[in-house]
């Protein structure tokens, strides 16, 4: 009984605070791309691309170039006996500027790792692998559009 109430004024602070989701505003936006410049590894900036807001409705908005620049590594960190490695290490790294015809309005780094222990059967290591890279790629993805928008 005591748990419901709880709930229930949980639920009315929320909904009489104004809280609202990050991407509840996601396409009320004042700009849009005009130009993407890529350097570095393809798959990560397709990936990042595809997430980026288009002009569809035709409304004057700000246009802005992005140049985007990534890297993806992987690195062994740890060996067994045998000299096998046991531990690698993932790191994707993606550098952004956005300007405003020659002015620089923002630009920041963005860097994900994850490490994992090596697996016996080289295929599912390397779908696990691969698995990981999407994962890291989709959240830093997350990350950047949250930088473009405030």
């Amino acid at each position: 009984m005591i748990g419901k109430k709880f709930l229930l004024i949980i639920f009315l602070t929320l909904v009489s605070c104004g809280y609202e989701s990050i991407y509840a505003k996601k396409d009320d936006n004042n700009f849009y791309i005009k130009e993407i410049i890529s350097k570095g590894d393809r798959d990560i900036n397709r990936i990042i691309i595809t997430q980026f807001p288009t002009n569809k409705d035709g409304i004057k908005k700000i246009p802005y170039i992005i140049k985007l620049a990534s890297k993806r590594s992987k690195d062994i960190i740890a060996k067994d006996s045998l000299g096998n490695p046991s531990i690698y290490n993932i790191n994707i790294n993606v550098k952004i500027v956005v300007k405003n015809n020659k002015t620089v309005i923002k630009k920041k780094d963005f860097n994900k790792s994850f490490s994992y222990n090596s697996i016996e059967n080289k295929f599912d290591q390397l779908k696990y692998a691969k698995n990981i890279e999407q994962s890291l790629i989709n959240k830093i993805s997350e990350e950047i559009l949250i930088f473009l928008y405030y």
